[in-house]
């Protein structure tokens, strides 16, 4: 066993697979004629940095793994169906003008021809090299590849953000792991897990949590159902009924309560016109100036899709979300990626977000992006964690917690009783007793 191996074993913080049950790191195996655990293919110019990185994490996450990777390993071009040929299997990372690629081609139909297990990674950011997966497909068929996507089973999303990219590793090393030859056999790939993924984690809301659902923000309704569903805990409460200071028609009924006040018997007004000095009565209030919410709301949900301020519900949501925002309510922004549901690039939001909102700094704080399919749990846990859910401990870990936390705090009893007896072994417990009474 390697020195990188033995250590990932027995260190728990290195983010390495692991097979549940055993907490084991999975073992690897390569069939005699093979040389590389999985053949990286891919277009320089759309996907070099991204593979990079695929290689380098995977074989972190998968200790003794090895790679293939053209710019570290290829000795002679014309060799790539001959390094294809000596991999267990090859992933295809799908991006801009992968199937225009000659050498591209020749990778593929190799692993075609030696029957090579195939793992589709797909590039959607059409800003940073990526492609449509619908346009990949027609060029596939161009070419004559169609079988391609037919052999290779779910494609695996390529994300960047950290949290939703160790998902789309793990998914690729578990798709590895599957093509060696102690798994190959089996139906179902091996289960694992990496220490400390989020969507593994048991969360909890430690305080009660009374988020504020609009009638007018398309979708949302979903979205809060959805995470109330994964979670199911009872301090999370949906508020679908608008309280009165987000009601559109609540300014003009404060307006007309103040003149009604303002003629009432006691009030500043009537009192003035008597010719009095005493001052209105203290229960004549204005009735909104420390309303109470039943509700109590903590938060209000901004769902973010193509329908979001669009048409008639879009002034209506304009104006609750500015009152929530003046009321002090914070504003939990989720930006769905879903096309299915309605998801659509960020900067389609700044169209149509109303200006008075983005000035004012709507934005400033990232929201979290609600992706489709593997990815979904990720989302639903960071939204949650948004909302204040930490973390749930074991009930041994709560205790020993409890435990530590009073031995590092001694109680003031004892601190006293160490005073005393200091006092009491330096003869200087008498006068300090006589000066404390004398004060």
């Amino acid at each position: 066993m390697s020195f990188t191996v033995y250590h990932a074993a027995f260190d728990n913080r290195i983010q390495v697979l692991r097979l549940k049950g055993s907490h084991e790191i999975p073992e690897l195996g390569l069939k005699p004629e093979m040389e590389y655990h999985v053949f990286l293919s891919h277009i320089w110019s759309s996907g070099q940095d991204q593979v990079a990185v695929i290689k380098r994490r995977t074989e972190l996450l998968l200790p003794g793994s090895k790679c293939f990777l053209d710019i570290d390993d290829l000795q002679e071009i014309g060799d790539l169906a001959k390094y294809v040929a000596a991999s267990q299997c090859v992933l295809v990372f799908l991006s801009k003008g992968y199937f225009f690629s000659p050498n591209c081609l020749k990778e593929v139909e190799a692993a075609l021809v030696n029957n090579k297990s195939l793992i589709l990674v797909h590039e959607g950011d059409v800003e940073k090299g990526g492609a449509l997966l619908d346009s990949l497909r027609a060029d596939c068929e161009s070419k004559g590849r169609i079988s391609v996507f037919d052999e290779s089973g779910e494609v695996i999303p390529w994300h960047r953000v950290a949290v939703f990219q160790l998902l789309t590793l793990k998914m690729i090393a578990v798709r590895v792991l599957h093509c060696m030859p102690l798994y190959a056999s089996n139906e179902q790939s091996p289960k694992v897990y990496i220490p400390g993924e989020i969507e593994s984690e048991t969360l909890e809301f430690l305080l009660p949590v009374n988020m504020y659902v609009s009638d007018f923000n398309p979708g949302a309704e979903g979205m809060a159902t959805e995470l109330v569903r994964r979670y199911e805990d009872r301090k999370v409460k949906l508020i679908q009924k608008p309280p009165t200071y987000l009601q559109p028609n609540h300014a003009l009924r404060k307006r007309r309560s103040s003149e009604i006040l303002s003629r009432a018997p006691g009030s500043k007004r009537f009192l003035t016109a008597l010719g009095s000095p005493v001052r209105p009565f203290a229960s004549h209030k204005d009735p909104d100036a420390s309303h109470k919410d039943p509700d109590g709301l903590t938060h209000m949900l901004l769902y973010l899709n193509s329908e979001t301020f669009v048409g008639v519900k879009g002034q209506r949501l304009l104006h609750e979300v500015q009152k929530a925002r003046a009321s002090g309510i914070e504003i939990l922004l989720v930006h769905e990626n879903d096309a299915a549901c309605g998801g659509c690039p960020f900067e389609r939001l700044f169209q149509t977000t109303p200006e008075e909102l983005v000035s004012d700094g709507l934005y400033n704080k990232l929201a979290v992006a609600c992706h489709p399919g593997p990815h979904r749990p990720v989302s639903l846990a960071l939204v949650a964690k948004e909302l204040g859910a930490v973390p749930k401990k074991s009930k041994f870990a709560a205790l020993t917690s409890e435990a530590s936390s009073r031995r590092s705090k001694p109680s003031l009893r004892r601190c006293f009783s160490g005073w005393l007896s200091s006092r009491a072994s330096s003869g200087n417990f008498r006068s300090s007793t006589l000066t404390l009474a004398s004060k």
